[in-house]
């Protein structure tokens, strides 16, 4: 694991630069940071491990309502899309696209009311035919972006799990912004719970609005929703990270010296690395698509 703070201190000294006063500042490099991750590294991962970053939503169906909203925070193709009738039952949605719906029959329905298709409409996910009960639920499946990173002065960490609504953290903090993700402290990284409303913050106390329904433990992390303190990639991959962050940030600065002098490692580090990066299951890699594509998957 490692925080912000430390990559920040591991680019400095990679890039030769004093820890007070360097060429820039600790937020320009952690926006270099982010940069780096998901330009390059989160592609490799998702490449090998796509399922590290897996995340689900259910949307409740609404009677002749066709559009339903994208998750804010999905990255690349959309893995599933499952239409779960009241006993828990699920069973695929075929894709098609938008251009498809008017060569299909209005009449092709279900006894039942319920869709055959999805289709992509911009950022939201379209239904054909339009569903006619509210029986059912719309399930979909899909990698989220990684979270941004922060210093982990603005986060806390979790010390007692009085239950699923009470938490208790490392210390006290004044906000932890509208509302908080929980940053798993496994290898991973990954955003257990997202986006959960919170009732207050009172001294090391931290109390939800409701039950959180994912398993939070000690040692994960609460954050504002959209950040995280500790890089969401394997720890292996740290070294290549700060390798790249670095390189980054002295071409910025305009050290050309200083870059080339660090090509080689670098180069040699990730080709060490890259190996590593098997999938945890034995199973074809998942193809992931340009999110510029129509459908993306």
């Amino acid at each position: 694991m490692a925080t912000a703070e430390q990559i920040i201190r591991r680019v400095l000294v990679r890039c030769g630069w004093p820890s007070v006063n360097a060429p820039l500042s600790d937020a320009e490099i952690l926006e270099l940071v982010d940069d780096e991750i998901t330009s390059t590294l989160w592609p490799q991962l998702h490449a090998a491990q796509g399922d590290w970053h897996l995340a689900r939503r259910d949307y409740t169906l609404v009677n002749g309502q066709a559009l339903y909203r994208l998750p804010s925070r999905v990255w690349g193709p959309i893995k599933e899309l499952l239409y779960v009738d009241s006993a828990g039952v699920a069973r695929d949605l075929s894709k098609i696209n938008i251009a498809e719906i008017g060569r299909l029959s209005k009449n092709q329905r279900p006894m039942d009311g319920s869709p055959y298709y999805a289709y992509a409409d911009g950022d939201s996910l379209g239904l054909f035919p339009v569903p006619q009960s509210t029986d059912f639920s719309l399930r979909v499946i899909y990698y989220r972006e990684p979270n941004a990173m922060c210093l982990a002065t603005l986060a806390r960490q979790i010390t007692v799990v009085v239950d699923k609504q009470n938490f208790t953290l490392s210390s006290t903090i004044g906000s932890l912004g509208a509302s908080v993700d929980f940053i798993g402290n496994g290898n991973a990284h990954q955003v257990i719970s997202e986006e959960q409303p919170y009732a207050a913050v009172v001294g090391t106390n931290l109390g939800m609005q409701g039950e959180v329904p994912e398993d939070v433990q000690v040692g994960d992390w609460a954050t504002p929703t959209g950040f995280t303190p500790v890089a969401p990639i394997p720890n292996h991959m740290i070294p290549q990270l700060c390798d790249r962050v670095a390189m980054a940030a002295m071409n910025s600065n305009g050290d050309q010296a200083g870059f080339n002098r660090n090509l080689a490692t670098a180069k040699e580090r990730e080709g060490r690395g890259l190996p590593t990066l098997e999938p945890r299951i034995e199973a074809e890699p998942d193809v992931i698509v340009p999110h510029s594509s129509p459908w993306r998957s």
